[in-house]
């Protein structure tokens, strides 16, 4: 009788794990699906330059960090105590006509959501996961791809005001006025060829960046790993308070890459080029050192240029600086 009863009980506790097992598997493969809106399009969260304004292509995706609103699943810091909303995963939310919409996997004892949004997403290429799941993080690339016209739209990272508290029955968010706002800014960089060294000829590069001699100077750069802290106070978003930057992962320069060239302004005298970045924000002293490559199929030339004023890189602007790389003088 021994052996029988424990045979059942073995069969019990095995139909016991089999059915717990089913009932967590039902609950991380059960999609919860959520729609919104932009309404609004603000005029500086745009991602190209059509002359006059920046505007949306309307062809972007949105990521979503998706998080747990339920305390007992928060992350606590070892060291400080603090307890932040744990981010799941991310999805990429898809855009028909005026309308996104996105879904993920619920989370097990989780009976409400927070959202954290941020434009554009590449297939987790371009936005990922702190080590601890609090906070998502984007990479301003060092080397980037403009347009003759316009900046790199891959670069220019929009975020959204988070959602906090959704509920799984809400398939569409109280976000009809999703608002948007920039992380970075563009630098309108026009390169003058002074002494014509490059003939006129198409530009392949056109590079620039500051030393980085020191931790001040590696939090004051122009690209950089950015960490995306989420925040209720969507006041605080941008590169300080709501952005971090990873001094680990800095650049000296910045460059643009024209695959076809980048021809001279044709409406404009001395062999001028333009030249499209985003880039954090910075400010430079003057007397600081710049150090500026161009470079064509034919020729390289770099030259080391003193700033002649403080340089401060601003949201809300097209920030511009005019750089002759030949010939007298250094930047206008």
């Amino acid at each position: 009788m021994k052996k029988i009863s424990f045979f059942a009980a073995t069969l019990l506790a095995i139909a016991g794990c089999q059915t717990d097992k089913l009932q967590n598997e039902s609950i991380s493969q059960r999609l919860i699906t959520h729609s919104f809106t932009i309404e609004s399009e603000d005029a500086n969260v745009k991602s190209y330059f059509d002359g006059e304004n920046v505007k949306l292509t309307k062809e972007e995706s949105i990521a979503v960090g998706y998080a747990s609103n339920d305390e007992a699943l928060y992350y606590t810091d070892e060291k400080t105590g603090v307890k932040s909303p744990k981010i799941e995963g991310i999805v990429e939310a898809t855009r028909s006509g005026d309308t996104y919409s996105f879904s993920h996997n619920a989370i097990e004892n989780s009976n409400t959501y927070n959202y954290y949004f941020v434009m554009p997403y590449r297939d987790n290429k371009n936005i990922s996961l702190n080590s601890v799941r609090t906070s998502m993080y984007v990479k301003l690339d060092a080397v980037q791809h403009p347009t003759p016209t316009s900046f790199d739209p891959l670069q220019d990272y929009v975020i959204g005001q988070p959602i906090i508290g959704a509920t799984e029955k809400q398939a569409s968010l109280s976000s009809s006025d999703l608002k948007l706002k920039r992380i970075f800014f563009f630098f309108c960089v026009t390169l003058r060829d002074g002494q014509n060294l490059l003939g006129g000829a198409p530009l392949k590069s056109a590079s620039f960046g500051f030393p980085l001699t020191d931790d001040s100077d590696k939090k004051n750069n122009l690209v950089s790993l950015v960490y995306l802290k989420p925040s209720t106070n969507f006041s605080e978003a941008g590169p300080s308070g709501y952005a971090n930057t990873d001094t680990k992962h800095v650049s000296p320069t910045v460059t643009a890459e024209y695959a076809e060239g980048l021809s001279p302004n044709s409406t404009k005298a001395d062999n001028t080029y333009t030249v499209w970045y985003v880039t954090l924000p910075v400010e430079k002293q003057s007397g600081t050192a710049l150090t500026v490559t161009v470079q064509s199929d034919e020729k390289k030339v770099t030259r080391t240029i003193t700033l002649p004023k403080d340089m401060k890189l601003t949201a809300g602007v097209i920030n511009d600086i005019r750089i002759n790389f030949s010939g007298e003088g250094c930047a206008e």
